[in-house]
């Protein structure tokens, strides 16, 4: 989560050395030989763009052989802060993420290039290094940025074009591992349990009932809302997180898969036409919270956090190319026979209508948060801070209570 900066070690970690840098690279390079001749460090991020670790950018010059070269990498360490530095290593997040960028994605990058060859990218930057000390948690990654990848804005939300891109990529991402599964279950082991769902609904529970209960006080006093909703959104605070962590939970009844378990807008990269106007490419990042389980979670997380208002009641149209992807995808890979028929499908992603519902009260209120008043999640957690609401939010709430109210997904179930 978002945490102040404290102190010049967080801004400039001194560990991240010459000396550092030069076992990183000879390692991931396999030439002993190579030399570091400087390095300089830059956040990458800044408050409000993520949430359990803290990101640098390296900027590198090497010597490698007889020529002299520059590398920019992405560092990623633990989160400043007690609360989610604690969360970060209850959860297991760091070897999880290792895991997923080492071998799993690269596995799965090779089983899509077999089916369609040459016509997708990578779904993740490329790994290039980690370790887990002596000082801290580290993950070494390109830097997609250099790559000509930035974010999106994410108080706008992403259009109809991002948001295709986004399905098209998730359902490939997602038939992949149904292939990955079958073929070397072993990758997959480590990812079929998940230490953060132990953690989270103790650690969240009034953090996220706190958020309800101040959107509830904002929505009493609107005109043609108050007395519709307040009530419900008051009667379903106190097992909001409960129902969230519920909802992340697999059921092996149905259709699973690997799934992202953090997709909303900051934890993607795009790459865009040169008029800078057309998504191109796409890279997810931030795998740390990734299990086998319904898509449904990467679907409502994504759809109830990152789409632009113009969106909000056009989500079918998106399902349904996500839909359509899946089953070409799978059909390619020889899985199609796994795949649920429509209706099915529907079901699955309706019956998580509660954590589609602490989505839109959770994850696209931090997703909407005002770059002026970005909370620290320490204070949030440990002293009950409240999480505000920003302008933004509150005016995509106005559109988004009808549809969780037509849908039923505003009751306690």
């Amino acid at each position: 989560m978002p945490v102040a900066e404290s102190n010049e070690e967080e801004l400039n970690p001194s560990w991240m050395d010459k000396i550092f840098f030069e076992k990183a690279l000879q390692s991931s390079e396999n030439d002993p030989f190579l030399t570091v001749t400087s390095v300089q460090i830059e956040r990458a991020t800044v408050p409000g763009d993520n949430y359990l670790s803290a990101m640098y950018r390296a900027t590198i010059q090497i010597v490698k052989g007889d020529k002299t070269e520059e590398r920019s990498l992405i560092v990623k360490t633990e989160p400043t802060g007690q609360a989610m530095n604690k969360l970060a290593a209850d959860g297991n997040v760091f070897e999880r993420e290792v895991t997923m960028f080492r071998d799993v994605i690269p596995a799965m990058n090779r089983l899509i290039e077999e089916i369609l060859p040459g016509k997708c990218q990578p779904f993740a930057a490329k790994y290039v290094y980690s370790c887990n000390g002596p000082h801290k948690s580290t993950i070494i990654l390109e830097d997609l940025k250099k790559k000509g990848f930035k974010m999106a804005e994410r108080t706008t939300g992403l259009d109809m074009d991002h948001c295709l891109l986004v399905m098209r990529t998730l359902a490939r991402f997602h038939a992949a591992s149904v292939a990955l599964k079958d073929r070397s279950p072993e990758l997959l082991e480590p990812f079929m349990t998940s230490e953060v769902l132990d953690t989270m609904e103790n650690d969240f529970q009034d953090v996220i009932s706190s958020m309800y209960t101040n959107i509830a006080k904002e929505v009493k006093n609107w005109p043609e809302y108050g007395e519709k909703y307040y009530n419900k959104i008051l009667k379903v605070a106190p097992v909001s997180a409960k129902k969230y962590v519920e909802g992340r939970r697999r059921d092996e009844n149905d259709f699973n898969v690997l799934s992202h378990g953090d997709l909303w807008i900051n934890n993607m990269m795009f790459a865009y036409s040169e008029d800078n106007n057309s998504p191109l490419d796409l890279r997810f990042v931030d795998y740390q919270i990734s299990y086998w389980a319904t898509p449904a979670i990467d679907i409502h997380y994504f759809l109830e956090s990152s789409t632009c208002n113009d969106l909000l009641d056009k989500t079918h149209i998106l399902v349904e190319e996500y839909y359509q992807t899946l089953e070409e995808t799978l059909t390619l890979f020889g899985y199609q026979h796994l795949l649920p028929p429509w209706e099915e499908f529907n079901n699955q992603l309706n019956k998580r209508g509660a954590f589609a519902r602490n989505c839109v009260f959770s994850i696209h209120c931090g997703a909407l948060a005002d770059r002026n008043n970005i909370p620290d999640m320490n204070k949030v957690i440990n002293e009950g801070e409240a999480f505000y609401c920003s302008h933004i939010y509150m005016e995509s709430l106005k559109t988004l209570l009808p549809l969780l109210d037509a849908k039923g997904w505003l009751e306690v179930h």
